[in-house]
């Protein structure tokens, strides 16, 4: 987006009304009975994108400065290690994840549709490419490249067979994963069980078990088509701890959590001397239609805690937006 485009932060809820944009009140729709916050980027006084992520304050400013780039940012092969470490042009902080595709010409199907979801999901992935005649001396097909800096595991794993439209969104979506979840606050459950595939937990809440070797073959996962996402928890991890009091675990185990209309289907099973191949066969033929254990979605609350969480930010992140509007008016 150019030197036009304008952040706004639209925030109405039951316990306040704030509006924060020069542009006139009309722009912005009138949702005052909307308990939902909402952010607009406008550009010559249009609206130009809506934020659809969760409203926590990284996530919001990662959203700031990535629908300032470009859809796709078009690198040179000497950028390539620069992009690879994580540093990036444009963001203040290290990127988790970097996708570059590889391809020698913009004349293919796998070039018309990376620009077709780069449109249709500006915002939500910071995505680049290198289109250079030279990348057909080391591969005959375009490669997409994933980069993950701080994976202390696997630090790059690649598609470059079979692209069709399907494949490329699914390794793309899956590739903003980490290779092993951090359950750590209640927007970090959720994101960990945004997607239809399950997530196995390894649960050990006095870390006498090998949580290492877990996170290894957790981390290689990302090298090929997922069947199920990650996470651990060890030690003292205390949201950690209280998601599983309210799963009613207790002891080391793998848990299988799938996300379900009116709330979460469980299944369990003790570590012991398994092997991780083992672990995710048994994974593979669990019966989604039965269930060990089903929690409703009242005994545990997950979405209000996300929403406090939420508000926290949200009131952070509009000081600290109104800090900056003040100071740029005072000049």
């Amino acid at each position: 987006m150019g030197s036009s485009c304008q952040l706004r932060l639209r925030y109405q809820t039951k316990r306040s009304t704030r509006l924060h944009h020069r542009l006139e009140n009309k722009i912005c729709p009138d949702n005052s009975d909307d308990d939902t916050p909402i952010l607009y980027a406008f550009r010559d006084e249009e609206i130009q994108a809506i934020y659809e992520g969760g409203f926590q304050k990284n996530h919001v400013h990662d959203w700031i400065l990535t629908i300032k780039q470009p859809q796709i940012r078009i690198l040179n092969e000497n950028l390539v290690p620069q992009y690879r470490s994580g540093n990036v042009p444009g963001f203040d902080r290290p990127r988790h994840t970097v996708t570059i595709l590889f391809v020698h010409t913009k004349k293919c199907q796998v070039w018309r549709n990376y620009v077709k979801f780069a449109k249709e999901n500006h915002g939500k992935f910071h995505l680049t490419a290198v289109v250079s005649p030279e990348v057909k001396k080391w591969s005959f097909h375009p490669a997409f490249i994933t980069m993950k800096p701080d994976d202390p595991y696997v630090k790059a794993f690649t598609l470059y067979k079979d692209i069709h439209w399907n494949r490329m969104v699914e390794f793309l979506e899956d590739g903003v994963h980490p290779g092993c979840h951090p359950l750590i606050s209640p927007s970090e459950f959720l994101f960990a069980t945004s997607v239809e595939k399950p997530l196995l937990v390894f649960f050990d809440p006095l870390g006498t078990k090998n949580v290492t070797g877990f996170q290894y073959h957790a981390s290689q996962e990302q090298t090929s088509e997922r069947s199920a996402f990650y996470a651990a928890i060890s030690g003292m991890d205390l949201f950690g701890l209280y998601i599983m009091s309210v799963f009613n675990i207790d002891t080391p185990s793998y848990v299988v959590i799938r996300r379900d209309e009116k709330g979460w289907c469980l299944f369990k099973k003790p570590i012991e001397n398994d092997n991780f191949l083992s672990v995710k066969a048994w994974v593979q033929h669990l019966e989604p239609s039965h269930c060990d254990d089903f929690i409703e979605d009242f005994m545990f609350p997950i979405a209000r805690l996300n929403l406090l969480e939420r508000y926290e930010d949200v009131d952070e992140l509009e000081q600290e937006l109104t800090a900056v509007e003040r100071n740029r008016d005072e000049l």
